[in-house]
């Protein structure tokens, strides 16, 4: 086990979450000492998300699920913020138990822990626990959990590495006890944590409201809807009022209770008290974004939710007012504008990035959704001598593409990739339809895609191809870093590529405009696909194979040309 300094330090676990990478970068600028604990397979995360400096010990662990590891950071820390954890309102059944092992049950292991040391324990926790206060339903549930899982550690002699057996208790007791009605798993794994907590005098409970701010993700209300708008993507989005929260005043508040000693539990809503609805965040977002943006609107219906918790006490932790939500939305549409649509060269890495997560934010929620991968599995494909046969409008090339096949030694990296990932998702021959080595690529433009002209494949003209040829003889060579794989809620294992620069985008806007049936499906991505899987994946090694192979790097490559549908070579421009 990695040794710690013995000085006291602040911790932050889930350091490469949102929130805990926000307050890292924060305590650097201050030049405060911290111990920032990663998950292992996160570590490339945390470098491209924090400026890491001489003020920070960084942790890498297997799992938090051990006794020995909680003493050790315990005996480290002058205070704990337990930032790890899910936070989605749609996670899928298969979910369940993970939600409720890490926001749940985990911050018990916490609590018992820190009988010896006398830590204070940072908890975020969620501005909706109000919802659930006044339920008797609620309690008896989160009492039967809570005594259950007491007894199933006193019962656990393991002192290490015991988040399987916590994992294998969590799925038992959800099955003998089901959620109680209409509730949903996030909320409810938040009121078990904060009441895990509450078994302890030196637990700080935050129900922070919806934060907001520059590098806040995208995946988020505010960073989301900023971010469709300037990318030109269509936001759909359900209404409801409830409190924004300013990053910046966050972290403020975070400061503030590092030397805070609290005595007895303390639990506070730190919200804004600007109660806004979603449809006002739209207005002042069109407001302060150019006019050709993304369309974002509020899905029609009645079922409002309304959250309007008070803003009194931030008010009062930070001695002025929280920020204005028109200050703060200003300020976080300068940052994504910067950020990911910059002229800089780190803006399109970004706005990639971006929008990977976007994909994998899907599979974080729902692993791989059974009903998505039966919906493909029926539509595409037939089993036919022992093996599934897929359509050739699912992988055919029919407009330009980039690959087909790639260069060596790409090539023999993919399919080793491709076969290691298979190989930890447990699969066998039967469950997953692999892509010819030869047949891998990138996609350009397409000339017909299945969702416009359905099963027909009708490849690019002939007479097309001149054009083409001329459109990219005007573009230097592509050059693509390929780092990261990703599994999808459908199935769909990629392989994430990216760029430093416009041109592959810009080239693509030429040929849609230039070329007649060309089809208009945006394309704003430059990965390749490598295997649909075709059967059920338990959870756990969906996000295994997702945090490990997150920034597998499979090196840079220039591509020297696009290929048609019948393989014929386009040179781009010659250096």
């Amino acid at each position: 086990m990695q040794k710690l300094h013995n000085n006291r330090v602040i911790t932050i676990l889930g350091s490469t979450g949102e929130l805990g990478s926000q307050l890292a970068n924060y305590l650097i600028k201050k030049q405060k000492d911290a111990l920032l604990v990663v998950r292992k397979g996160h570590l490339e995360k945390l470098k491209q998300t924090i400026k890491l400096n001489d003020c920070l010990q960084i942790l890498e662990v297997s799992t938090l699920f051990d006794k020995n590891l909680l003493d050790k950071i315990q005996n480290s820390s002058k205070i704990i913020f337990n930032l790890t954890g899910l936070v989605s309102l749609s996670f899928s059944e298969k979910v369940y138990p993970h939600v409720l092992l890490i926001n749940g049950f985990f911050p018990s292991l916490l609590v018992q822990s820190g009988k010896k040391f006398q830590v204070p324990i940072v908890y975020a926790s969620t501005q909706r626990m109000k919802i659930l206060t006044q339920r008797r339903d609620i309690k008896i549930w989160i009492s039967r959990a809570i005594r259950e899982f007491n007894s199933f550690i006193d019962e656990t002699n393991i002192k290490t590495n015991f988040e399987n057996d916590a994992l294998a208790f969590t799925k038992k007791f959800l099955l003998n006890h089901p959620l109680p009605s209409n509730i949903n798993i996030y909320e409810l794994s938040k009121a078990l944590g904060e009441t895990m907590l509450g078994q302890s005098d030196n637990s700080i409970i935050l129900r922070i409201s919806s934060y907001y701010g520059p590098r806040c993700s995208t995946r988020r209300t505010v960073g989301r809807l900023i971010f469709s708008r300037l990318l030109g993507q269509e936001a759909v989005e359900k209404e409801e009022v409830r409190d924004f929260l300013y990053v910046q005043d966050l972290n403020e508040v975070f400061e503030k209770l590092i030397n805070f000693i609290p005595g007895k539990l303390y639990i506070r809503y730190c919200c804004s008290g600007t109660n806004t609805s979603k449809s006002d965040i739209i207005t002042k977002i069109i407001e302060k974004t150019p006019d050709d943006g993304g369309v974002l609107k509020i899905l029609d219906g009645n079922d409002i939710e309304i959250f309007k918790p008070s803003g009194r006490w931030l008010k009062n932790a930070l001695k002025r007012n929280p920020t204005k939500l028109n200050d703060g939305l200003a300020k976080t549409i300068r940052s994504v504008r910067k950020l990911y649509f910059s002229k800089n060269p780190m803006a399109i890495i970004e706005r990639l990035h971006a929008l990977y997560d976007q994909i994998k934010q899907k599979a974080d929620e729902q692993g791989i959704n059974s009903q998505e991968v039966e919906k493909i599995k029926s539509r595409f494909f037939r089993y036919h001598d022992g093996r599934w046969e897929p359509h050739e409008a699912f992988w055919k090339p029919t407009g330009l593409v980039l690959g087909y096949p790639f260069p060596e030694p790409l090539g023999e990296k993919l399919i080793s990739l491709r076969e290691e990932i298979l190989a930890k998702l447990g699969l066998e021959p039967g469950q997953y339809w692999l892509q010819d080595k030869d047949a891998l690529h990138i996609t350009i433009v397409s000339y017909s895609h299945y969702s416009e002209a359905g099963m027909n494949v009708i490849p690019l003209p002939s007479a097309e191809v001149s054009k083409a040829r001329e459109i990219i003889r005007s573009y230097k060579p592509i050059e693509i870093s390929f780092r990261g794989a990703l599994v999808t809620n459908n199935g769909s294992l990629l392989v994430k590529g990216f760029v430093d620069n416009e041109d592959l985008f810009l080239l693509r806007g030429e040929l849609m405009s230039k070329i007649r049936g060309i089809t208009q499906q945006p394309q704003n991505l430059v990965h390749v696909k490598l295997a649909q899987i075709l059967d059920d994946v338990p959870y756990e090694l969906t996000e295994e194979v997702n945090r490990l192979t997150s920034s597998t790097d499979l090196g840079c490559y220039v591509i020297n040309d696009a290929k048609t549908p019948q393989r014929e070579l386009l040179q781009f421009k010659a250096f």
